[in-house]
């Protein structure tokens, strides 16, 4: 088990990341749309962040909207596993109890699971998620088949790009990740279906960038 950082669920996100930056002086390493911020508490480690209490809240069993602030977690502790299915067995036979099962967020790219702690502080373990096939480090498109895989300049396949981002050696377009959250958004529906969710395009904007953020395309050195 591996610390990962303290997360702040905060309502008013530019607000709150303003604060931290502006007038605490905080530096940050990530700054994802509106909704997601990670900020560097010593040389090249970080262990601090924001994120949008609404789209937290449907993870832990609190989806309504509506529902005021101060009824919901304020704060998270958040560790990585290697296995959440094999963490929530080994500490439910310690008897500890969990808020929910292990659950898949493929807009976060991990499986998670959470409890509370003596005093009901939120605590999340969470491992990444694993595809059926390579996932498209420039798209995300999950590759189920080798067909799928991009080629180098050599013809030899490219396992880290799908063929539709990645031709011959390059990337077939010149775009930028918020042009390709566009893309991604036109198949919506798509997703929506395959994850069970019904997210509107504003809602899903800020996870998907938060997801492309991730893929070795678009990640920040």
């Amino acid at each position: 088990m591996k610390f990962s950082n303290v997360r702040l669920l905060v309502k008013d996100y530019r607000k709150c990341f303003n604060f931290y930056t502006e007038q605490l002086g905080l530096e940050a390493a990530w700054d994802i749309g509106e909704c997601y911020a990670s900020f560097k508490v010593a040389d090249g480690i970080e262990g601090f962040a924001l994120f949008t209490s609404d789209y937290m809240a449907p993870a832990v069993g609190n989806a309504d909207k509506a529902q005021p602030t101060g009824y919901r977690e304020k704060s998270m502790i958040s560790f990585e596993v290697d296995n959440v299915d094999e963490t929530y067995q080994a500490f439910q036979a310690k008897g500890l109890t969990f808020i929910n099962e292990p659950t898949d967020m493929p807009g976060w790219g991990m499986r998670v699971v959470h409890l509370y702690d003596p005093e009901e502080n939120l605590i999340e373990f969470y491992s990444p998620l694993k595809a059926d096939g390579a996932i498209c480090q420039s798209c995300g498109m999950n590759m189920k088949s080798a067909e799928e895989f991009g080629t180098n300049a050599d013809g030899t396949p490219n396992e880290e790009y799908c063929h539709y981002c990645y031709q011959n050696g390059a990337f077939t377009r010149d775009v930028t990740m918020d042009e390709m959250l566009e893309t991604n958004l036109k198949y919506l529906d798509h997703w929506n279906a395959e994850t069970g969710n019904n997210f509107t395009p504003d809602e899903a904007r800020p996870i998907l960038r938060e997801f492309l953020s991730s893929l070795k395309r678009w990640k920040k050195d």
